[in-house]
């Protein structure tokens, strides 16, 4: 699932980092760096999946129901669709972070700024 991309991406930056460090004393910042850049997107990706598992697990009442009607009714689906992972928009951010890209660019600004 999601978690196990986010663990793909994670490496693939941490990589992409800790390979333009050119001594120990830089792996530090590369650290920061790192959680800088992933720590927004594993808390938005983690609050989403948290979120569609309270839709998935209502009980037996009218929210279930207003839920189920979307789901039988809604085509395509949405955005803000119950389940994010047919959410065109949500589906379109998730699958195309491009991990080795956003960790180049995220040293590129690091080093302007030193």
């Amino acid at each position: 699932g999601s978690g196990a991309a986010l663990g793909f991406e994670s490496a693939t930056v941490l990589g992409k980092l800790l390979g333009q460090a050119r001594q120990q004393a830089d792996i530090p910042a590369m650290l920061r760096l790192y959680e800088s850049l992933r720590r927004p997107r594993t808390d938005l990706v983690r609050g989403v999946t948290q979120k569609m598992a309270r839709e998935w697990m209502l009980p037996d009442g009218p929210l279930q129901v207003d839920r189920d009607d979307i789901f039988v009714h809604e085509e395509p689906p949405l955005q803000g669709y119950p389940n994010a992972l047919q959410d065109p928009f949500f589906q379109r951010w998730l699958y195309s972070f491009d991990g080795e890209k956003e960790a180049l660019e995220a040293w590129r600004l690091y080093r302007e700024k030193c």
